[in-house]
């Protein structure tokens, strides 16, 4: 026996609680969002001796699979190693969507972006005209958006 109720009509002016989901859209299974979460995440030095990290303000959102993170992170100590961690969530992939500030910050000598890597908590800042270039020294600023298993 089904428990979904119709609300069309309905106002509300407290919270809903719906401890089995919402359906959206539909009453499909597909259509069930059950999974909903927002908390904070600390960045960690993934293991280079040189680079240093002061402070970082982290927040995340997950929403189904997706995870959206953003960062504000001080950086002291220029990096020679592309990759911090620390991710909330373990991607599903190695891919992302990212974008990244940096004030006073140089990450190579091209367009910066963030991907994730799909086997861990990592973070690795490239630019278009390499591999991979470390931050240096100032505060980089990124959301990056992916999604989990």
């Amino acid at each position: 026996m089904s428990k979904a109720r119709d609300l069309a009509a309905s106002t509300f002016t407290d919270a809903i609680t719906a401890s089995g989901g919402i359906y959206l859209g539909g009453t499909s299974p597909a259509n069930l969002q059950d999974d909903y979460e927002e908390g904070t995440w600390t960045l960690t030095n993934a293991g280079d001796a040189t680079g240093t990290i002061t402070s970082s303000t982290n927040r995340y959102t997950k929403i189904g699979r997706t995870v959206v993170v953003q960062g504000i992170a001080q950086v002291t100590a220029n990096f020679t190693n592309i990759k911090m961690g620390g991710l909330p969530f373990n991607p599903s992939q190695d891919t992302a969507i990212s974008s990244i500030h940096g004030g006073g910050v140089c990450i190579g000598g091209g367009a910066a972006f963030a991907t994730v890597n799909g086997s861990s908590d990592l973070i690795e800042f490239r630019d278009n005209t390499s591999s991979g270039t470390a931050p240096t020294t100032g505060v980089v600023r990124f959301t990056i958006v992916y999604q989990t298993s």
